[in-house]
């Protein structure tokens, strides 16, 4: 048997995986939400800051992800829920209400 034959399929299936889905981890995803907030005009008009942004998956299929958001207001600290939906390239954030 040659070896090309048995390293092609190998080679193969390497590079599909490498092309696979880039998707971020659940960490990365809440930091890019933190900053995407701490940059928007909402918050910054406002005087808000984000001090700490945690999400997690609705479930293993879903693009919902459910948060936690603390931040720091001119009269305190606040804690509210978050939406975000990511579809492995972008995302949205909605401040549950």
């Amino acid at each position: 048997m040659k070896l090309s034959k048995v390293l092609s399929p190998i080679f193969a299936l390497l590079i599909l995986t490498a092309c696979g889905d880039q998707r971020m981890d659940t960490n990365e995803l809440a930091e890019e939400v933190k900053s995407s907030m701490a940059s928007s005009s909402q918050f910054k008009s406002s005087g808000i800051s984000v001090e700490s942004l945690i999400i997690t998956r609705s479930d293993s299929e879903s693009n919902i992800y459910k948060g936690i958001l603390t931040t720091s207001e001119p009269n305190g600290e606040f804690t509210y829920s978050v939406d975000v939906t990511y579809d492995g390239k972008n995302f949205t954030w909605e401040i549950a209400g």
